[in-house]
This record gives structure tokens, sequence and C-alpha cells, in this order.
């Protein structure tokens, strides 16, 4: 054993009931970091076996001593700024920052560093980490949270340091839907129609209404401050487009939906009675009801 390990190590080694071999390392250095391979030899049925093993020698990373995130409230496609400090232990430590959305328990990984500023006195690494992540409307509300990682976590997230409050995203609406009940594009005159607008925006959007008359140019504000329409008996003159606007702080944005209004349909009416000539029936239709009395007559044989 070489002189770097005297009077540092005690070596269990294997028994008749055990094949296990335990190495112990006192006041370790920062060389006694790395990988170490056991190798135990033994018979059996009078036969050669040999068993190895992997140990590893790191330091623990610590939990991230600082976390800090700026500015907590911003626009759509703005750019926060991240900053983390941890002592990442040894080797191959490194830290992660993570995402958490809205109404979701999942941390998303959204940046790693793996570049050592300094050794610490204890030969683990120390790092200082700076990112910058472009925000989308998708993460207001979100939280944030740096970990610190080496070899000894493996594929797990590491002790970490979460923000404490929710970054808040502001964006304009995009473009309104409009939802119509009944769902169709003609209604007949005398009936129901609602209409109603979704709209997301931060801050909340104003809706406002308004009517655009076929063959007019002007449109008229019919209702402000309210997501839902109601169109009652509706008649010819209020067959148009319907505008719906969502606006806030950010920006507005609009949509339309076309109601064509038709008058209502009468049910023809129809008289049956007999002939008294040659066993027939005579069928008449009305051809105009509600104008002049004109009549097809049907002669029908048997």
């Amino acid at each position: 054993m070489g002189s770097l390990y005297i009077n540092r190590t005690r070596l269990i080694a294997p028994t008749e009931s055990s094949l296990s071999a335990i190495l112990i390392l006192k006041e370790l250095v920062c060389d006694d970091i790395g990988v170490y391979r056991c190798w135990v030899e033994y018979y059996s049925d009078n036969r050669k076996y040999v068993s190895t093993s992997l140990s590893t020698v790191a330091f623990k990373a610590t939990k991230p001593n600082s976390f800090g995130i700026f500015p907590y409230e911003l626009q759509e496609n703005q750019t926060l700024t991240l900053s983390c400090s941890a002592n990442v232990g040894a080797p191959k430590g490194n830290i992660q920052i993570w995402k958490v959305a809205k109404n979701s328990n999942k941390n998303l990984l959204i940046f790693t560093a793996n570049t050592s500023d300094f050794k610490t006195e204890n030969c683990s690494e120390f790092i200082n980490a700076t990112f910058t992540y472009t925000v989308s409307r998708d993460d207001n509300g979100a939280l944030f949270l740096c970990s610190s990682q080496n070899v000894l976590n493996k594929e797990a997230e590491g002790p970490s340091l979460e923000s404490q409050i929710h970054v808040s995203v502001k964006y304009g609406p995009g473009k309104p839907s409009i939802v119509l009940t009944p769902n169709k594009s003609s209604f007949y005159a005398g009936e129901d129609v609602k209409l109603l607008c979704v709209s997301d925006s931060n801050p909340p959007g104003n809706i406002t209404w308004s009517f655009l008359p076929f063959n007019h140019s002007k449109e008229t504000i019919v209702s402000s401050g309210e997501d839902e329409l109601k169109l009652k008996d509706i008649q010819l003159e209020n067959a148009g487009n319907y505008i719906c606007t969502a606006n806030n702080e950010i920006c507005k944005n609009n949509n339309a939906v076309v109601i064509n209004v038709k008058e209502p349909l009468e049910k023809n009416r129809t008289t049956i009675f007999s002939c008294d000539q040659c066993d027939q029936f005579e069928k008449c239709h009305n051809k105009n009801p509600g104008n002049t009395k004109r009549f097809i007559k049907l002669y029908l044989g048997y």
C-alpha cells in the first residue's frame, strides 16, 4: 500500500462465514477521491473464484446557500435572471436549475452548470452560476429551484433551495374564441341566442361586445364588461357580425362571428277529402299559405 495510506487505513479481511472485505480510510484528503475496486479470491469445491466490487469515495454536495431571481414580475418574452451558489462536493459536482409549473408537482430541468470556480479547503468544489431564462405565458405562477449534486447522487436530484415567490408573467389576450348556443350559423326570427367570449390574459382582460349589421360600416357597442352576450327574440334586423374585443394593459385582440336570421318557417296546410266520382281521392295542397287560395288538384286512380 502506498505511503499516502500509511497509518490511515484499516482492512477487515474476509472470513469463512463472510466473503466481504472492508477497507476503512481515516482522515480523508483530496487525493482519496476516486473509485476503489475490491478483489476477493476464494475456493469452493476445489475451484477458484473471484468476486469484485466498486466503491466511490467522494464529498457530499450541500444545499445551495443562495438562490436569487430577478425580476419576479415581467412581461411575456422578457428575460428572468436566476443566480445560484453552492458547494457541490466532489468529484463531478454541478448546479441544476429547475422549473415547477403552476398546478404541477413535476420539476423540469432548464439549466446545468458544471464549471467549478474554485475548490474549498475540504477539497469539494464551489460553483456560482447565473442563468437567463426567457419566459412565456405558460410560466405565469411558476416556481424555480436550484439543486446541488455530484456522483454520489447519480441521476437523482441533490439538496435544493426553492424560490419563495411565484413568478408573475403579464401577457396580452390572444385571439378570443366565441361559443354560440345553440351551435349553428343560421337562426329563425324569434329564437334566443347566447354568445360566450373566451379569452386568456394576465391581468384578466376587459370584454366588449359590438355589433356590425350587414351592409353597414359602423360598429355599435352593445355590451361591456361581460363575457356573455344574450340575444332574446332575435329579428331580421339583428343579423350581422358580432365582435368580441378583449383588452388589458398589454394589448387588445378581437374575433367575430356571423349570425344569419331568417323568417320563421310556416307549416304546409293539407286537406284530404273523398270524391264521389270513380272512387277517387282528391288531395289539395295550399300552394301559397297566407296569400291567395290557389290549389293544385291531384287525382289518384286505382
